[in-house]
This record gives structure tokens, sequence and C-alpha cells, in this order.
């Protein structure tokens, strides 16, 4: 028996229903109800049953909530004495991410975290892939939350970096590349463009030399970039884009569009960018939250 187990079965029957605490505690229905269906094997009855009012609780499943609140209570109890003993409170979570989180991944992780950490703050640092990887390398951040172009992600130099430093790199989703154009430039009249037709425009990149350098080779097989400008700020480069009609920048249908004279047009091949967690190998993480993250993920960040 876990205390994940106690939690979950606490929460559907507070909440008189599996979907509701799931959404509560930011995890799949098909988790909860797997470790429920454990629960009740291991303890060797019925717990939990459906009717017209929700889940509510048999004869068996009313004493084990009584059980199991005073189990969790007890150790919420010593949870709280080691952490003010250790001076916890004052702790934080570094996470790194890519623009393309901060108007949805990281929003919803922080409610998380006011809910069911509030003594744990969150501390994050925002920047490219590049700058992510090597956040993890110097030990800056926790974990990097990184959108990142999977020709690079598979290039041998990456691939020997990661293995080198022992980082552990988890994909969780997959996006599909797009562009972002103004809405003045004949590319958005379009619904979908070839990569071929679009380098005869110039490209804005939000990315440091190096990691533009590094999508020119992911893209290289297909023709080479005509980069006009590189900007380290994401409404820059979006703000360039809105006023240019020659030009476009790399995006994802997750990366929410801050000005409205900017369209998001497909691209007609199947390029794709992953999301992917980036942390040390020996560097223990609560599973709960990359859980979380892992869900936040597919729910915004995947097609």
């Amino acid at each position: 028996m876990r205390f994940e187990q106690l939690e979950y079965f606490l929460s559907v029957v507070d909440e008189k229903s599996i979907n509701k605490a799931a959404n509560k505690l930011f995890i799949s229905q098909s988790t909860i109800s797997d470790a429920l269906n454990k629960l009740e094997e291991e303890i060797g009855a019925k717990l939990l049953q459906r009717s017209h009012l929700g889940v509510t609780t048999t004869p068996e499943g009313k004493l084990f909530y009584e059980t199991a609140t005073d189990i969790l209570e007890k150790l919420n109890k010593y949870k709280d004495t080691i952490s003010s003993a250790s001076d916890s409170q004052n702790m934080a979570f570094k996470l790194f991410i890519t623009p393309e989180m901060l108007d949805s991944v990281v929003p919803e992780f922080m409610e998380y975290l006011s809910y069911n950490n509030p003594k744990l703050k969150l501390a994050c640092r925002v920047g490219d892939f590049i700058d992510g990887i090597q956040a993890v390398i110097d030990d800056n951040v926790d974990l990097s939350l990184i959108l990142i172009h999977q020709a690079i992600l598979n290039h041998p130099e990456i691939q020997q970096l990661i293995e080198k430093n022992n980082l552990v790199i988890e994909e969780i989703t997959q996006t599909k590349v797009m562009i972002t154009v103004s809405r003045k430039s004949s590319l958005a009249k379009k619904e979908t463009v070839s990569i071929y037709e679009i380098l005869q425009y110039p490209v804005v990149f939000y990315k440091t030399d190096l990691s533009t350098l590094w999508h020119e080779r992911a893209f290289e097989s297909y023709g080479k970039l005509n980069i006009e400008f590189v900007g380290g700020n994401w409404e820059l480069c979006d703000r360039y884009t809105s006023l240019h009609d020659n030009v476009y920048g790399f995006t994802s249908k997750s990366s929410s569009l801050r000005f409205r004279e900017n369209k998001q047009v497909k691209l007609k091949e199947d390029i794709f960018y992953s999301t992917i967690l980036v942390y040390r190998d020996k560097l223990y993480i609560d599973e709960k939250i990359k859980t979380v993250l892992r869900s936040l993920c597919n729910k915004h960040l995947s097609d």
C-alpha cells in the first residue's frame, strides 16, 4: 500500500467523483482507477460504489476512510516537523522553461504548487533550449522543460553532451512545427505552406547565436535559412514579424499569438518539436512534480 493510494481514495470520496478528483490532483482518471483497484485488492474489500449520487463509500469504505484520514494526518504532522527543522519553507523548486510554456504550463503548475505544496516556491527561468540544457549541467536549476526541434535533439553532438553530463532526457510530447507571419503577408492567405516555399523568405528567431546555428543544421536538408533578425526577447520577435510582411518565424500551435496582427500557418511537411524534461541522473525530483508537468505538457503542447 502506498500513501498516494490513500490520497486518491480520500479525494474521490470528498469529491464524489473520480473525474473531479483527477482534475484536482492533476493526474489521469485511469491512474486513480488503477490505484483504487489495487487498494481494494490489498485491503480485500470493496471500498467504493457508484450511484445516482456519484461515487460513495461502502460500509467497509466508510471505516477505511477514517483510518486513511488518521494515517495521512499523522504523516503530514511528521512532514511538518521535519519541514520546520530543516527550514524547508524557504526552499524553491528551480524550473527552466522555453517561452512556449509561459502562458499555458506555468500558470497551472503554479496553481498546483499553491494548492498541494504551498511552502515550496517556484523559481522560474526562461530562455532557449541551449540555455535550458546548460542550466541543468551547471546545477542552476532542478529541472528544465524544453521545446526542441527533433533533429537537434537527435544530433550526435547534443547526444554526446547529454551522455557526458549524465543527463536524463524524457520526451513527453510531440507537436508540429508551424510558422507565424504578419496577416499582411502573402503566406497568411494560405492554410498550409511548404518548407521549400518559406525558405525564399527571411526568418526571425527568438534564439541565441548558438541555437540559431543549431536550427540552421536542423533545416539544412531542405535548404539554407535566410536569417534576418535574431532577438533575445519573445515579444520583440513577434512584434518584428507583425511589422514586416515579408518575414516569418518558427512556432507551434501551443505558442500563443501575442499580437493580433500575426497568424499561424501550418507546414505541409511533418516536422516536429519535442517537449522534453531534462534533469540530473542522480538528482532526486519528486515524482508528483514530474507527473504534473507531464500532464500539463500533454494538455497544452501535443498535437
